[in-house]
């Protein structure tokens, strides 16, 4: 078996991709994100390098798409991708309340707009993935269809499954990916909707009725909703964490990990050189970072309790953001991660440049960083089993 993960150098977006080879079947292709900062040409210019030519039209060549979130730098090279998916495709986003979408931001409806466009002409139904406060979800197997009515939500069109939920498939039971959202929006709603109540004294029946809604009522609803998110749309982003099933036998000497980097070997010293890169946390533009008095906000001390679920040391992790000041910090980089870090920025990108290349707290982490940028060549990271 082989893994083989691609950080594909798209300057300020984003664009990974992970290949299963396993004897006796088809590649297994997931992808994470598919945007960049030149209204997707980039990743345009690396899709076929990196899925290959379309060979069987009732075969997906992308079995897996995670859409971090909705912001143009991350899902505006997905029309490029629409020759490579098909019905077979599943696809995870953040949770997004269908009903109340109108009053977003109007860069956030627009992305889900666009989204939700490409997979209707694929004949996709997206899978939401929303927060969950307690619990250990049931596994997803991709080899199961999902029926009419399964994971049914009252409050979206699309099936929805709870963060933490670990996808698998069972035909080959050797790797998982487990999406995380951080973002409470069934809290943020109920808080929304009693807000409406107080100012407006509006009926349930009115307030379940979008459709009922006049754009003048939408214009009132988006001042209101604005009081009450405190939230940007980064802090929906889907974290993603990309492991093998087989965790009991993670470090064992029968492994071997290696890093190829530009096309060379390049030996990792930091750590068990069995552990090296197994484990893969993907985090969008999430915020991972403590506030001034040392604290980490709650959303964060609750994807640690869930990602030990899983697993007690992690490979690699992607800096959020872009590299972001705002969104990690040294403490946030040194919790669970065992060996490096990767984080795409652009070249003109200057002041998460700045933070990355001179930040001394970055600078006294002993972690390897990649810098993927948009004149390097794709880091490749393979592991042989």
């Amino acid at each position: 078996m082989r893994h083989t993960r691609t950080f594909y150098p798209v300057g300020h977006g984003a664009f990974f991709v992970e290949a299963l080879d396993y004897e006796g079947y088809s590649p297994f292709i997931t992808v994470y994100d598919c945007g960049d900062s030149a209204k997707g040409t980039l990743v345009q210019n690396y899709a076929e390098k990196a899925l290959g030519r379309k060979e069987d039209e009732n075969r997906a060549i992308i079995d897996v798409l995670f859409i971090s979130h909705f912001d143009s730098d991350h899902i505006n090279g997905l029309k490029h991708l629409k020759p490579y998916i098909t019905q077979n495709t599943h696809v995870f986003l953040p949770f997004f309340d269908d009903k109340y979408k109108d009053i977003y931001k109007r860069s956030k409806r627009d992305g889900i707009a666009s989204v939700i466009r490409v997979l209707l002409e694929k004949r996709i139904k997206p899978i939401l993935v929303r927060y969950q406060e307690e619990g250990q979800p049931e596994d997803f197997d991709l080899d199961k269809p999902l029926a009419d009515g399964d994971h049914a939500s009252n409050d979206s069109p699309y099936p929805v499954i709870p963060s933490g939920t670990p996808i698998i498939k069972s035909t080959f039971d050797i790797w998982k990916y487990v999406p995380y959202n951080l973002f409470n929006e069934a809290k943020l709603f109920h808080d929304f909707r009693a807000k409406i109540k107080a100012s407006k004294n509006w009926s349930e029946a009115k307030l379940n009725n979008p459709e009922t809604w006049t754009e003048d009522e939408i214009r009132e609803l988006r001042q209101i909703y604005s009081t009450i998110s405190t939230y940007s749309i980064n802090v929906n982003s889907l974290l993603v964490l990309s492991m093998p099933t087989f965790t009991e036998y993670m470090f064992i000497d029968e492994l071997s990990g290696e890093y190829i980097q530009k096309g060379y070997l390049v030996e990792c010293n930091r750590c068990h050189p069995t552990a090296v890169v197994a484990s893969s946390l993907y985090t969008g533009d999430t915020v991972l970072k403590r506030n001034s008095q040392g604290k980490y906000n709650q959303a964060y001390i609750h994807l640690l309790a869930r990602l030990r679920l899983q697993t007690n040391r992690i490979g690699l992790m992607q800096i959020p953001h872009h590299g972001s000041s705002n969104n990690i910090n040294i403490v946030t980089l040194s919790d669970c991660i065992s060996c490096a870090l990767f984080c795409n920025y652009g070249t003109n990108d200057v002041g998460n440049k700045t933070f990355l290349l001179n930040s001394t707290s970055i600078k006294s982490i002993w972690k390897d960083i990649f810098h993927v940028t948009e004149n390097i060549s794709p880091i490749v990271i393979s592991l042989v089993y």
